[in-house]
């Protein structure tokens, strides 16, 4: 059931989500799972420096990613680090893209098969709130996407990490009103016969 309902949501997303921001793309593939066409992929953000931020926004996030402890380990221990290493976009979580903010990192903080360690930020009260996922660590993302149904006001998170050797991990979580929290995930692995659809390990 569970696997169920994710691919038919994942398979309807097309068309009952519209792009609402240029950076968003169609991710094609010859298996795995259903190309999403309002799908962001990692990068393809603007440059942190170039997106708008106000002063105090630029601090709440460059606060929020070095607090992170692997961050600093991976020689990233100042702004201006994180200002080269930064893309950022503005996102439709279901409050509309003024609200919705992501950040992932580009070189540093991506790994061998192109996912990129994403922070999510909402919009409100003249900051950002930034959104955990329900976990210790942000998620690395190949690509990940806002979609219905809302929960609390806002999309479910669908994000995508590709794991190499052929397999693609998928990730839904719900608001709760405050943070993300983990729904589901499975995983799409690319075999001789076509894809088999499992849950993670």
């Amino acid at each position: 059931m569970v696997v169920q309902r994710v691919t038919v949501l994942l398979t309807l997303c097309g068309l009952l989500v519209a792009p609402s921001v240029t950076t968003q793309s169609t991710t094609q593939k010859s298996c795995g799972p259903p190309p999403m066409e309002s799908m962001y992929t990692s990068h393809e953000g603007t440059a942190i420096t170039s997106i708008g931020l106000s002063e105090s926004e630029m601090r709440e996030v460059i606060s929020e990613v070095l607090r992170r402890d692997f961050v600093r380990e991976m020689g990233i221990t100042s702004a201006d680090d994180l200002k080269s290493e930064l893309l950022a976009r503005n996102v439709d979580m279901g409050e509309g893209s003024a609200s919705g903010l992501v950040v992932q990192g580009q070189e540093k903080l991506c790994g061998a098969t192109g996912n990129c360690i994403a922070w999510f930020f909402r919009r409100g009260k003249g900051s950002l709130q930034s959104l955990g996922l329900g976990r210790e660590y942000p998620p690395d993302a190949a690509a990940f996407a806002f979609l219905p149904p809302k929960h609390k006001g806002l999309s479910d998170l669908v994000v995508e990490r590709n794991d190499g050797g052929g397999i693609i991990s998928t990730f839904v979580w719900q608001f709760n009103g405050s943070d993300y929290e983990p729904m589901q995930s499975f995983c799409f692995e690319c075999k001789a016969g076509g894809t088999e659809v499992k849950k993670c390990q």
